[in-house]
């Protein structure tokens, strides 16, 4: 099972400058769309949307430069 959280951690312990990004975002699971994206809710907050199949998929490496993209 794909654990966003753990890619996220990791991510932010590498590279700090993530870490305030990744806080504005909620995250969700969302197996309806192909890979990744960044949206914005009804209530106005930033949604990072990811299908988690995908994302098991992917080495570590590329789940890495998948986030980095969104949070950008």
């Amino acid at each position: 099972m794909f654990d966003l959280n753990l890619h996220c951690y990791r991510l932010l312990m590498e590279e700090p400058f993530f870490a305030a990004l990744s806080r504005q975002l909620d995250k969700r699971a969302n197996s309806s769309i192909p890979t990744a994206g960044v949206g914005v809710d009804p209530s106005g907050k930033f949604v990072l949307h990811y299908n988690p199949e995908y994302m098991e998929g992917m080495s570590d490496t590329r789940k890495k430069g998948i986030l980095k993209h969104e949070f950008y």
